[in-house]
């Protein structure tokens, strides 16, 4: 697998909840190129925990998680007292393009969905778009 150009996205501290050894492999590798600081949750309950424990940018769910999903985490982000992880950008993982899945997605809260296999241009976009910071990207 060909990794995209050297960009660089430094600043920006994400959670991956993913569960799937490959995914979580192959996210890293683009972080890694992209300089982003992050942390993988295999679990739901680990999403939570993680939020709970230090802040995060933004947070890619799979939505297919072992114990609590990531619809059941996303629910619980949402509906928290706290005010500092309440509101953080979760973009949704599926593998699938069932537009009941995306719906669903949205309605619990999620902000944005990317299709599993990753498109390289597509997640850099993503993860630039929902940024709190405003980052000028030039290729290093």
């Amino acid at each position: 697998m060909k990794l995209p150009e050297k960009k660089s996205l430094q600043g920006v501290h994400l959670l991956l909840a993913e569960d799937d050894y490959f995914n979580v492999f192959i996210a890293q590798r683009f972080f890694k190129n992209w300089n982003i600081a992050f942390d993988v949750a295999k679990t739901g309950q680990q999403v939570i925990e993680r939020l709970e424990s230090k802040p995060y940018d933004l947070v890619l769910m799979d939505l297919q998680m072992p114990g609590m999903d990531g619809y059941e985490a996303t629910e619980i982000i949402r509906n928290s007292p706290a005010a500092a992880y309440r509101n953080v950008p979760i973009i949704a993982l599926t593998a699938s393009s069932m537009l009941d899945i995306k719906d669903r997605a949205f309605a619990i809260g999620m902000n944005d969905y990317i299709n599993k296999p990753f498109n390289p241009d597509e997640l850099f976009q993503k993860i630039q778009q929902y940024s709190p910071y405003n980052l000028v990207v030039e290729s290093l």
